[in-house]
């Protein structure tokens, strides 16, 4: 089961503390609902990790590698060597909290996180200017092995929830290895059985994280879902192929030697397959230059 419901404590607590109204105003920053806890994602990576409300506290988990240090104006720390002690910091290091969430503090948590490329991807999705107003959540796990998939969104044009996941061109999950079928392809089949199962498990789920969005003051994010939706789900999830330059797309479209299993297959187990740079796409499943839609998926 999927669970994405808050307890209005943690609601009433977010909305009155002060840092929060940061974290909404920071348009590169995305709060989003798990089973009462929310999780603030930049560019694809938890910069706060399961954000609740525990005995009249509100607590979250930071990784160490997102954590910038106060005096720290570069990449290295001076250590100076003394008889007693041997060589030690020269000026002590301190982490450096979110404390309110000012700019400043944001932009160096910004600047420590290490984004993978396939995160890079995410987030030039995510940031799409077409994008406002229509993303749900990204980084979903589903209940037992069927793995996490990157991004889930209101589709307009279909009116239907509708679930992407991201791979980079060169991501060799994409490709089949010794004759067997592209491990994405059983990602996206497994992805689609979930889907049948838990079919109106998924939507009341992402109602209600919906809804939450709304009572956090995060209602622009959401803007462009009418209420009340979705009330249909697309039963197969989208693949998304970034980093793709024009002849790296036309290779893939073509169906050429190395892409051949993924597009002899892909049709089966997916709704769509969109292409693109790393400037992001416009979400939406309307056949394009570099988008394939199966209309018998859509069902």
């Amino acid at each position: 089961m999927i669970l994405r419901q808050l307890s209005d404590d943690l609601v009433k607590a977010l909305v009155e503390a002060p840092f929060w109204r940061r974290i909404i105003e920071d348009k590169e920053l995305h709060p989003e609902i798990r089973d009462d806890r929310v999780t603030v994602y930049y560019s694809g990576c938890a910069i706060m990790r399961e954000l609740n409300y525990q005995g009249g506290q509100l607590k979250c988990s930071v990784s160490l590698q997102h954590v910038p240090f106060e005096n720290i104006t570069s990449h290295e720390a001076k250590l100076l060597c003394t008889v007693q002690h041997g060589l030690k910091f020269e000026a002590p290091l301190e982490a450096l909290p979110l404390g309110l969430g000012d700019e400043r503090v944001i932009g160096l948590y910004k600047k420590a996180v290490r984004v993978r490329p396939e995160q890079k991807l995410l987030g030039a999705v995510l940031n799409h200017q077409n994008n406002a107003g229509i993303v749900i959540d990204q980084e979903i796990a589903f209940p037992g092995n069927t793995g996490r998939i990157d991004l889930c969104y209101f589709d307009r044009e279909l009116q239907k929830l509708a679930f992407v996941e991201i791979k980079r061109f060169a991501d060799p999950r994409l490709l089949s290895c010794g004759g067997m079928a592209p491990e994405v392809l059983t990602q996206l089949k497994t992805y689609a059985e979930f889907f049948a199962a838990e079919r109106e498990c998924i939507l009341e789920s992402f109602r209600q994280a919906i809804k939450s969005k709304r009572d956090l003051g995060l209602g622009e994010r959401v803007c462009n879902i009418p209420k009340g939706n979705p009330t249909d789900l697309l039963m197969k999830p989208i693949l998304a192929i970034g980093g793709c330059d024009k002849k790296v797309a036309e290779s893939i479209l073509n169906g050429d030697d190395r892409w051949r299993p993924l597009m002899n297959g892909l049709r089966k187990f997916a709704a769509g397959l969109y292409l693109f740079g790393n400037a992001g796409f416009t979400l939406g499943l309307s056949p394009g230059r570099q988008t394939l839609v199966w209309p018998e998926s859509q069902e």
